[in-house]
């Protein structure tokens, strides 16, 4: 059994040499070869490069994460209302229709807002250093100028 397979490799060795080293289209099939063996090395460290990168960066995240669940809140719920006021200010088309509750660094969102506007909205707060987490209490409308056509409408 094993002179079988012996011989069979042999074969297939045979074969494959005969296939490279063949002198009309030997030349061609090499340098295929090659330039098959280069772009697979060149892709392979791409990837490693990404990959590594990637890590780094989530490392980092993470890193800093756990720092600011070590160093605790860095200031008090004025400050920090004061600063997602702010953000929203820049943020949405009518800040003056959400109403901003913070609770040890859990922000809470009332009021009205547009559809268009809403997630642009929440992720930005969530952004805010010290902010640790979103209540979601608006009134979502699918209208494109949000509060605009419900200015009458009281708000809880």
């Amino acid at each position: 059994m094993n002179k079988r397979w012996a011989m069979l490799g042999g074969l297939g060795l045979g074969a494959g040499l005969m296939y490279i080293l063949d002198p009309v289209a030997g030349r061609k099939r090499r340098k295929t070869v090659a330039d098959k063996t280069g772009s697979m090395k060149r892709t392979s460290a791409s990837a490693i490069g990404r990959v590594s990168r990637d890590i780094g960066k989530e490392a980092w995240g993470l890193l800093t994460e756990a720092q600011g669940v070590f160093e605790g809140p860095l200031e008090d719920d004025e400050t920090l209302a004061a600063r997602v006021r702010s953000r929203i200010e820049r943020t949405v088309s009518q800040p003056d229709t959400v109403q901003i509750v913070v609770d040890s660094g859990v922000v809470t969102l009332a009021g009205t807002i547009s559809a268009a506007e809403f997630d642009r909205l929440v992720s930005t707060v969530l952004r805010v250093k010290g902010v640790r987490d979103v209540n979601d209490k608006l009134d979502v409308r699918p209208t494109a100028n949000g509060a605009r056509d419900f200015e009458d409408t009281p708000v809880e």
